[in-house]
């Protein structure tokens, strides 16, 4: 079955390790235990169901180098359990699985990654810090990407290569797909500070539900250490997207509650218009003092969402970081993406704020805080969400301890799709 596909490679990663001798490698067991008690399992704004959840989440690191091999993988299970409400009990997956082989040493390579995990169907539905449950799939990543590159001079460098990714969901709505692309390019460096590249890129994207599409994309980039702490990275160019005349069937899914899915199905006939538009990605980075550093990015690019297509999005980000007795990062954001099939287009903007307070060699308390505001259109609705945890660890040999807590609240102009809860958490990891 797909849904096997990343123990699979966990297991044959774990297999060539002990094949390797004079490696460097290692292997770190790990148990992850928790039991927390929340107010709203299913994120609904009438008949709140309450319930005690115990998970137990076993895993497995290894890592593995050498001159030919570079592996890292992280395979383990959540097991989550309800007290009261057992038709939800669950076992996922969560696997990571990275490998950079050297076929040819400085000249050709393979990389294969592999990532299972968690993620949400729709952000207009349901969403919300340590929700494992409402608006959630699990999707599988396989990267195959074999490449080369060919020194022509000491400071110029080829680059040729071609990627197969594989995406997979547990959800039926979800729409899984297979890629293929071929790429080219050329990288230039001046001196230390300054690196120039331009690229090629054809891809053929094939998924199962929404229209198949060939895209084409040309770019140029560079990147410069202008000061030692002021550093500018950079691409722009342009895509061009090209879909097939097919008969294709999308889904508008909401949900309701934790046991009721309102999905509709759309067929698609024809083609969408063909489009295009310049990319760009933009990053600058400035240590003011040893503690101190600000960043500031903004980038548009084309990506495919779970269950409607492709996706155009603007986003400008930024931060400030404090790395001192108390680390605090403050990050905004703001972006507007364009659903290309369907004519949706979501905005947002928000703030995120982490930070960590040692309260003794051994204790650690955690904050953080998010803040969102959405405007969802054609549907015209406005949505703020607001997410804060508090935690306190404390660390002991090999296990840490913890408890915190965790509140939820969406308030929407459409009052039937608000929802809050609170989770009442204690935790221990342990690391072998």
């Amino acid at each position: 079955m797909k849904n096997k596909r990343a123990l699979l490679l966990f297991i044959i990663a774990a297999w060539i390790f002990p094949a390797k001798a004079g490696a460097e490698s290692s292997i770190s067991p790990a148990l992850a235990l928790r039991e927390e008690y929340n107010d709203n399992i299913g994120l609904t704004r009438d008949n709140r169901i309450d319930d005690f959840i115990t998970s137990v989440h076993p895993s497995l690191a290894i890592s593995l180098k050498s001159r030919a091999i570079d592996l890292s993988a992280d395979y383990g299970f959540n097991l989550r359990f309800y007290a009261h409400n057992s038709e939800h009990n669950q076992m996922r997956q969560r696997a990571n699985l990275a490998t950079k082989l050297t076929l040819l040493p400085e000249r050709l390579f393979i990389k294969v990654s592999d990532d299972y995990e968690r993620v949400p169907i729709d952000q207009r539905n349901q969403v919300a810090l340590d929700n494992l449950f409402v608006n959630l799939t699990d999707v599988n990543h396989l990267t195959v990407n074999p490449y080369l590159e060919y020194p022509i001079t000491s400071t110029l460098k080829f680059t040729a290569g071609y990627t197969y990714q594989n995406v997979w969901y547990d959800n039926p709505i979800g729409d899984d797909s297979d890629d293929h692309s071929a790429t080219a390019g050329l990288n230039k460096q001046f001196g230390e500070r300054l690196s120039v590249n331009c690229s090629y890129a054809y891809r053929w994207h094939r998924p199962r539900q929404t229209n198949e599409y060939d895209s084409q994309t040309e770019s140029i980039g560079a990147a410069v250490q202008v000061t030692p702490k002021f550093s500018l990275n950079g691409s722009v160019g342009y895509t061009e997207i090209n879909y097939k005349d097919d008969i294709k069937t999308f889904f508008v899914l909401r949900v309701i509650s934790p046991n009721t899915i309102a999905v509709s199905s759309v067929q698609i006939n024809a083609a969408p218009s063909d489009t295009s538009s310049l990319i760009w990605n933009a990053q600058a980075n400035y240590r003011l003092t040893e503690l101190f550093s600000v960043g500031v990015g903004y980038s548009r690019s084309f990506a495919d969402s779970v269950y409607e297509g492709s996706v155009k999005s603007d986003n400008l980000n930024g931060s400030v970081s404090y790395s001192g007795v108390v680390p605090i990062t403050v990050s905004g954001f703001m972006s507007k993406s364009n659903y290309i099939i369907t004519g949706r287009e979501d905005r947002s903007f928000g703030a995120i704020v982490t930070a960590s307070v040692p309260m003794s060699s051994r204790l650690t308390c955690g904050l953080d805080g998010t803040y969102t505001h959405y405007n969802f259109q054609p549907d015209n609705e406005k949505v703020d969400r607001y997410g804060f945890r508090i935690g306190i660890d404390y660390r002991i040999a090999i296990a840490t301890l913890g408890i915190g807590y965790t509140w939820n609240l969406s308030d929407s102009s459409f009052p039937v799709r608000d929802y809050y809860n609170n989770i009442l958490f204690a935790q221990a990891k342990f690391t072998f």
